[in-house]
């Protein structure tokens, strides 16, 4: 997996950017693991479903979903660059240390 994932919370809502997303592996590919207090509101069982993610050349529309505590690209082709912004709202509180390194 190459390319960069942002990933930002505000107030209840998370805004998700992916950028020049590149896989070596097709199918459901999970891109990334969400950490606490950035896990959907609308997750009932195992698997969600929001938003959308392009392809470099713009023809190819791909979903993301949330399963088993990752981000996932269904249908993630290979030898194509993704991008494309997603949000959701979270029910749970701010957690009390935030994930990665600050900018």
């Amino acid at each position: 997996m190459s390319g960069n994932i942002f990933l930002a919370r505000e107030g209840q809502v998370v805004h998700l950017m992916i950028n020049n997303l590149a896989s070596t592996t097709a199918g459901n590919v999970n891109v990334l693991r969400l950490p606490t207090g950035f896990v959907p509101t609308t997750v009932t069982g195992a698997n969600w479903r929001n938003g959308s993610v392009l392809s470099d050349a713009g023809d190819v529309v791909r979903q993301l979903s949330f399963f088993n505590g990752y981000m996932r690209v269904l249908q993630m082709p290979t030898g194509k660059q993704l991008g494309g912004y997603a949000t959701w709202l979270v029910p749970a509180d701010w957690p009390t240390t935030l994930p990665g390194v600050s900018a």
